[in-house]
């Protein structure tokens, strides 16, 4: 979905192929109000005004339509910038909660990718105050909402790591080559070491646990990385599981613990 005409207070966006195949009753176009349009179909397509237009005349002539049933008494506060070059003068209305919504956006993406190692969830949270206090300092924000709770991206990070590793059901990067562990004998270790997790006897099983651990920081790790950093967890992952299936198949206290999970 991308944007194709601004028509006073609401845009004229245009559906991609996909979109219209996701989503039976989507026309080519459609029109909704510029405050709340976040450019993610998900969200936006409840906040439509109109989602059925064919073309894109017809989609225009709805949103004048819209225009034309505006309360002339709204008084709603409308902010524009005005850019003075050397030899032209343009005028462009911006939405300061679009702006704000924009850069969280890339924000949280900074916040999760490998080329931003500067950009941890606090200081993201410190960037979004910040340009809520310009936005405000610019007389662009009246009820002056420029408080950031400073965990929000913290809180985000966590469950979405919580959920990754809810969804395994054992190590996503098996090292390909022989003498490796096979698939059955790493989904035997992990299920094992999740065991484990929970309850843990002071034993052996407690040294199969930490080596787990890091089997398992390894995997995660390898859903980010690549080159050199990425082969050298890798040979990190295939050793500490061999060590894992050794232990598995020799270590008294480990199968101990196993033969009471069958009582």
């Amino acid at each position: 979905m991308r944007k194709v005409k601004k028509i006073n207070g609401y845009l004229v966006v245009r559906f991609n192929e996909r979109e219209k195949e996701e989503n039976p009753g989507l026309g080519s176009f459609g029109v909704i109000d510029a405050e709340v349009y976040t450019g993610d179909l998900d969200f936006d397509r409840s906040e439509m005004e109109y989602d059925d237009a064919d073309s894109l005349e017809v989609a225009v002539e709805q949103a004048r339509g819209l225009d034309a049933e505006r309360d002339i008494d709204d008084a709603a506060t409308r902010y524009t910038v005005v850019i003075d070059g050397d030899d032209t003068l343009t005028e462009e209305e911006v939405f300061p909660q679009m702006l704000i919504e924009g850069w969280e956006t890339q924000l949280k993406t900074q916040v999760k990718s490998k080329f931003h190692p500067e950009m941890d969830a606090e200081a993201a949270a410190h960037e979004l105050h910040g340009f809520k206090k310009a936005l405000d300092t610019l007389g662009m924000l009246p009820d002056r909402d420029i408080e950031v709770d400073l965990g929000r991206f913290a809180r985000e990070e966590a469950e979405a790591a919580e959920a990754l590793r809810m969804e395994r059901q054992t190590f996503e990067h098996l090292p390909n080559r022989p003498g490796a562990v096979k698939p059955e004998g790493a989904r035997k270790v992990y299920a094992l070491g999740m065991l484990l997790e929970a309850d843990c006897p002071e034993n052996d099983c407690r040294v199969f646990l930490n080596i787990f651990r890091m089997a398992r920081a390894a995997d995660e790790a390898l859903d980010v990385l690549d080159g050199h950093a990425a082969w050298v967890m890798e040979q990190e992952l295939r050793r500490d599981l061999s060590t894992l299936w050794s232990m598995y198949l020799e270590n008294y206290a480990i199968h101990k613990y196993r033969e009471s999970l069958k009582t």
